[in-house]
């Protein structure tokens, strides 16, 4: 019995063991299976890829529905690279980054690095770079200095990097955001912002697609280059860790291959260099290290600096902010710290970077340096009335401003030159006390100090000479504990283009300075001077051995001259006999043209008048048919028949009015009568006879006037004769043009809008066809000249409309662009009417 027991108790805790064993297992399966889930490592799960549907070349929507674009090609590569199902949920801007906050996306297809996003976000590596610049209208400028901007309503994406941007570089200006790329253009374009900042590719395609490149152009300077990357919830290290690693699987040959097909141009591709690539340690370096400390020295202009606000500026901060961007990585500079300060703190650990410094043996036993990136020659810099200084010899016992735990005086006391060493606080406190005459010389980097006399106004001071230490190279420099990081700050110096180097340097070294003559200069320009002298004495014994002989010889032509002087006499006479002649040919088919030009005219105004007449012809036709009907039918009866008549008589009234002022305009063209013209009434006028002809062609007249109240001198009907010419000229450019074209959706356009100032009347005239080069431009006015197929003009349209123009004190100018636009403003100045009152002997107060 107590064996049975005892077996049965056994067999118990042997079932309990394995029951717990199993659920213990299986609850664990469970949990790691529900954490590689939430951080998207199921295998069988579908990744959902956020994007932002409005951003050509990048993401779009094609016609069939489907996500299509640069960076979609991307991501369906990295799926196929690391094995994994994706599909993409598309929407508007700020709905991509809502949609992974709150978890419906897993992987933000691609957007810039911000502090204020890394408090939820965790950044990949970058996979593109993307310029940014400001868009606004041609008709616009920006102002150069961001103080200017005050007030000044700038458009920009709500919630994107563009946004903070401009917030923090131009705190004075209005920032507006909208919710989508379409209501920023339209914004600018209804006057409701000034510029927007955009990115420079997904803009220009958008502005392209809609037609409005014409209207809308960008500023010549990019304000930022950025890196993408995609991003996920913080937390979910794993998935981060999968996408790096397909990332990583895609070549820079296949980068390349998926660029050409969105970007045609090659100028506006980025891969044409490796891209910035980290190891697998280096990346977990940064991820464990996000936050990395960086000073420099407090007053070292243009390098670094703080301005009165405390801010960091200069050179070296803007590769700060462009290595931080690249890492993803926030790199903070601590507070304005003397030189000697920053070098301490670096000692002691409490500094981790420093951004610029140049190299020594003691600084090296204590921080890493990295590849220099900045190298500028190092200079003398003396009073202009100072004594002759050629070099560092010429130092020897003089009075040298130098700076505390600066190399220049330490590398000055190595080569054994004796120098009076005054110690001065900052470059500009050097150079202030050169120019006092406190001290005789400073040594530095020239861009350093040629920017701080420009800067300062220290108009007393030169770069005297030259330095034997050649150039003056800086270097980012790291903690020695961090050798990882010294690394990677190579590897991403290496990966800035030299576009963006000339950037950072164009915006801070435009100063040029000239440095003094040296002696080495003086012997080089006695040797050219006397070189010079030498070759001036041999030409001169040469030339008058050669004028001698040249004399003789000249003797001899003058009799030949003489001559022939008399056979040319009589050549002439029987040349001008010949050149009366040809003129009078001349004259002859100019004015045979000048016929044809007029017939051609009057060819193009017939075919428009029976086009015009024909409709209300047809009109009349169809009701007196309608008329005849009801009588054969018995059901006419008066009301009927009074209101058909009504109607047949307001055709009539139509082509009587139509034929009268044909008939008026043909025959007052030569009239030299003047007049007071209402600029509306003539353009009406004129599309009375053209309006129905444009439209059998499919083309459209968009006008955009009867707001003119002003008025201005000439002949009515001549005017009408140029607006018909330009009218006629704009719809040959537009059948050109569209010739062969089989999209019906083609929109064939003139536009017609006239405006007035204070002292002119304006009628602009426009079209979208084939356009003018600017060669052909500078000829357009000159006679018989035409652009036009042979038989198709006599090039006496516009030279005739020129002249008329000109008779009534107008002006006439043109703007073209291939397979654009050309656009033609004539201007008019208004009548005066006070001066006419005073003629006609009235007065204003009256």
């Amino acid at each position: 019995m107590t064996i049975s027991r005892l077996f049965s108790f056994l067999l118990l805790m042997l079932w309990t063991t394995l029951f717990w064993g199993y659920a213990t297992t299986s609850v664990l399966s469970h949990n790691k299976k529900t954490t590689d889930t939430e951080n998207g490592l199921d295998k069988e799960k579908t990744l959902v890829i956020a994007i932002f549907t409005g951003y050509e070349p990048f993401f779009f929507i094609n016609a069939e529905g489907q996500p299509v674009g640069l960076f979609v090609d991307i991501w369906k590569l990295w799926g196929w690279k690391a094995n994994r199902k994706i599909r993409f949920l598309p929407s508007g801007w700020s709905q991509t980054l809502t949609n992974l906050k709150e978890g419906r996306a897993d992987i933000h297809s691609g957007l810039f690095y911000s502090e204020s996003r890394s408090e939820w976000m965790a950044f990949s590596d970058s996979f593109y770079d993307i310029s940014s610049l400001f868009f606004h209208t041609i008709d616009q400028t920006l102002p150069v200095e961001s103080d200017d901007f005050v007030g000044l309503p700038l458009g920009t994406l709500s919630n994107s990097f563009q946004e903070e941007f401009l917030i923090n570089q131009y705190p004075k200006a209005k920032i507006i955001g909208f919710d989508h790329p379409g209501n920023v253009v339209r914004a600018l374009l209804n006057g409701e912002i000034r510029a927007f900042l955009s990115e420079s590719v997904p803009t220009a395609a958008t502005l392209t697609r809609q037609g409005l490149l014409g209207n809308i152009s960008c500023s010549d300077n990019v304000l930022f280059r950025n890196r993408v990357h995609a991003s996920v919830l913080k937390g979910r290290l794993k998935l981060l860790d999968l996408i790096d690693e397909g990332l990583e699987k895609i070549s820079d040959e296949e980068l390349m291959e998926i660029e050409s097909r969105w970007v045609p141009d090659p100028a506006k591709r980025i891969f044409k260099s490796k891209m910035l690539r980290l190891a697998q340690h280096e990346k977990d370096w940064l991820r464990t290290h996000h936050t990395i400390r960086v000073s420099g020295p407090r007053a070292f202009p243009p390098f670094h600096y703080y301005n009165d606000t405390g801010s960091v500026q200069g050179m070296t901060s803007d590769y700060v902010r462009l290595i931080s961007q690249r890492l993803g990585i926030n790199m903070i500079f601590q507070e304005e710290l003397s030189w000697t300060d920053v070098l301490g703190k670096m000692k002691n650990g409490e500094i981790d970077a420093i951004s610029c410094a140049a190299k020594t043996a003691e600084r090296k036993k204590y921080m890493h340096f990295s590849e220099p990136y900045l190298s500028f020659p190092m200079v003398i810099v003396s009073r202009k009335d100072a004594d002759f200084i050629g070099g560092i010899k010429d130092l020897a016992g003089k009075k040298v401003a130098c700076i505390p735990s600066e190399v220049t005086c330490e590398w000055l006391k190595r080569d054994g030159i004796d120098i009076v060493p005054c110690y001065f606080g900052s470059p500009l406190k050097g150079l202030e006390v050169v120019s006092t005459g406190q001290a005789d010389a400073h040594v530095g980097n020239l861009a350093a100090l040629s920017y701080l006399i420009e800067k300062n106004g220290l108009t007393n001071l030169k770069v005297a000479a030259p330095t034997e230490y050649g150039n003056y190279k800086l270097y980012f420099t790291v903690r020695k504990d961090w050798p990882e990081f010294v690394d990677i700050i190579n590897k991403v110096l290496a990966s800035i283009t030299e576009e963006e180097h000339n950037m950072i340097r164009q915006k801070w070294l435009s100063v040029r300075f000239e440095h003094g003559i040296t002696s080495a200069d003086v012997w080089k320009w006695i040797m050219r001077v006397t070189g010079l002298s030498i070759l001036l004495i041999g030409i001169t014994l040469f030339w008058n051995a050669r004028l001698k002989k040249e004399i003789k010889e000249r003797e001899k032509a003058e009799e030949a001259l003489r001559e022939a002087k008399n056979e040319v006499d009589q050549a002439n006479l029987v040349l001008e006999t010949r050149v009366v002649e040809e003129l009078g040919k001349r004259h002859r088919q100019e004015q045979l043209l000048i016929q044809k030009s007029k017939l051609e005219s009057l060819g193009r105004l017939a075919a428009g008048i029976a086009h015009e007449i024909n409709q209300p012809l047809a009109g009349i036709a169809m009701g007196i048919e309608n008329t005849l009907l009801k009588t054969l039918n018995n059901r006419l009866d008066r009301d009927y028949l009074t209101e058909e008549c009504r109607l047949l008589l307001q055709d009539v009234d139509r082509i009587r009015s139509i034929i009268e002022h044909v008939r008026i305009f043909s025959r007052e063209q030569q009239s030299e009568q003047t007049e007071d013209i209402l600029i509306d009434k003539a353009i009406e006028n004129t599309l009375l006879m053209v309006q129905a002809q444009c439209e059998q062609h499919d083309i459209r007249i968009l006008s955009d006037i009867g707001r003119i109240t002003g008025t201005i001198v000439g002949n009515e009907y001549r005017l009408e004769q140029v607006i018909l010419n330009l009218i006629g000229n704009a719809r040959d450019a537009l059948e050109e043009k569209y010739a062969d074209a089989l999209d019906e959706s083609v929109q064939k356009e003139i536009r017609i809008r006239t405006w007035e100032e204070p002292e002119l009347i304006f009628i602009e005239i426009k079209d979208n066809g084939i356009g003018i080069s600017d060669e052909n431009l500078e000829k357009l006015f000159e006679p018989f000249y035409t652009t036009k197929n042979p038989g198709k003009g006599t090039g006496l349209g516009l030279s005739i409309s020129y002249g008329i123009i000109e008779e009534m004190n107008g002006e006439i100018m043109v703007q073209s662009r291939i397979n654009e636009y050309t656009r033609i403003t004539i201007s008019f100045p208004k009548k005066n009417r006070e001066k006419q009152r005073e003629k006609d002997g009235t007065h204003a107060s009256v």
